[in-house]
């Protein structure tokens, strides 16, 4: 197995945002994170991209949370990731869109199905409204 470098990676990454115009001049683009390093990782080179190739865009971060149980820890991680990409974050509380998570995890169904469709319906309405681009974990959804 080849071990893994981070300049090959980038090149790539850097090379698919450029052919398929993921971020342009004027794109307003919301990054979501999750805490974990797959979402970090995504901010911090769609950010550096940006920052290489001198594109003027604007990049918001945000965060779901699924509700006043996640520990308070958790939205330090993702401040911190925010903050070292120099930009805004924006931080959602399901309870706020009036969901309730004790009755979705008493669905039958599994649990991470059920996050999952949160995760992805909260933040679309968001970006429909707003925002051009959305990125979530390593994917680059492209609403225009």
């Amino acid at each position: 197995m080849r071990s893994f470098n981070l300049q090959r990676y980038k090149n790539k990454v850097f090379h698919t945002i450029s052919r398929y115009k993921l971020v342009e001049k004027g794109d307003r683009i919301f990054a979501g994170l999750s805490g974990g390093k797959d979402s970090g990782s995504a901010l911090s080179l769609i950010c550096e991209y940006a920052k290489e190739k001198k594109i003027d865009c604007e990049i918001v971060a945000f965060y779901i949370k699924l509700g006043n149980f996640i520990p308070n820890r958790a939205i330090d991680v993702i401040s911190k990731q925010a903050e070292i990409c120099q930009v805004p974050l924006e931080v959602y509380n399901i309870v706020d869109f009036g969901i309730d998570y004790r009755k979705i995890a008493a669905l039958e169904r599994p649990i991470c199905s059920s996050c999952g469709v949160i995760k992805r319906y909260l933040p679309g309405e968001k970006m429909q409204q707003n925002y051009v681009q959305g990125i979530m974990g390593m994917i680059l959804l492209s609403l225009s």
